[in-house]
């Protein structure tokens, strides 16, 4: 949304607007599913559509009921949650991450402000652009010991859930899920052997 254009609707735009002046904002909706352990992470990532000194920020917002092909400047839900993550200088086309696991607590939909303290516009990718927005959470799928139920052989094994762990940018960053897109790596590292469950949603919350 923008306070230059008021009764303007940007829904098919192909990026996202953080500014102080003029005031622009941009919002973002989740719906998460699938979820059934502890959350150990959510990583809000964005691609940046401009070299700018300040990324912008995300707020986690109490609205769920504006719409992205309705939302106005004059109708837009106010920025009344607390800043989650925020980002420095930024390069256009490079890919960065929000830490959002403060808001994420489970199967949920959640919504979001990007705005900006700086009146230079942070940029960062729409899910109209090529590169959408992702959501990337990681959860414990149980606490101490999962059981896992092995159909072929019928064997119940006991293996234990890591509670360290890093997970590593995938390659290529970002990626397309497609049958005709380059094979996507993901890495990531754990202090001892252990139980492991990745899901990536799109920006539709969707697994």
């Amino acid at each position: 949304v923008d306070s230059k254009s008021p009764k303007k609707n940007y829904g098919t735009s192909s990026s996202l607007y953080g500014q102080s002046s003029p005031l622009r904002r941009g919002y973002l909706r989740f719906n998460v599913t699938g979820i059934s352990g502890q959350v150990e992470s959510a990583l809000l990532r964005f691609t940046s559509s401009a070299t700018t000194p300040m990324g912008g920020a995300i707020h986690k917002i109490s609205n769920n009921t504006w719409t992205e092909s309705s939302v106005t400047y004059n109708n837009a839900p106010p920025v009344d949650g607390p800043e989650l993550s925020r980002l420095g200088s930024v390069t256009k086309g490079l890919v960065y991450e929000f830490n959002v696991t403060a808001a994420i607590i489970g199967p949920a939909t959640y919504n979001f402000a990007f705005v900006s303290d700086n009146t230079t516009a942070g940029r960062c990718a729409s899910r109209e652009s090529s590169t959408p927005p992702q959501l990337i959470i990681t959860y414990l799928a149980s606490s101490g010991l999962a059981k896992e139920e092995d159909e072929e052989e019928g064997v119940e094994a006991e293996q234990n859930i890591p509670h360290a762990f890093e997970l590593y940018p995938s390659y290529p960053n970002p990626f397309l899920v497609s049958m005709l897109a380059e094979p996507v790596t993901f890495k990531y590292a754990l202090k001892e052997a252990g139980h492991v469950t990745l899901r990536v949603y799109n920006t539709l919350g969707q697994l």
